[in-house]
């Protein structure tokens, strides 16, 4: 739950005007939120099999962590 919150906090921190360090900080710290995210949904695949999409706070979690590899994707081919 505190990395939610963290998350929330970090993606919040985005403005006009933002210096290219701080920028990159954000970057960063968005690189690191999604590793952690996508390490707890691999584990929790695992655990639960094919189980884990019986619940919907996991379908939502799956679509989150996907969503968010695909923006980095995005991010990384554009440069």
């Amino acid at each position: 739950m505190g990395f939610i919150v963290l998350n929330m906090i970090q993606m919040s921190l985005t403005h006009e005007g933002a210096t290219s360090n701080f920028e990159m900080g954000l970057r960063m710290a968005n690189y690191i939120f999604t590793v952690v995210f996508l390490i707890e949904m691999i584990l929790k695949l695992l655990a639960y099999e094919c189980s884990y999409f019986q619940t919907d706070w996991n379908k939502f979690d799956f679509g989150v962590v996907i969503a968010s590899l695909f923006d980095i994707a995005l991010e990384i081919l554009s440069s």
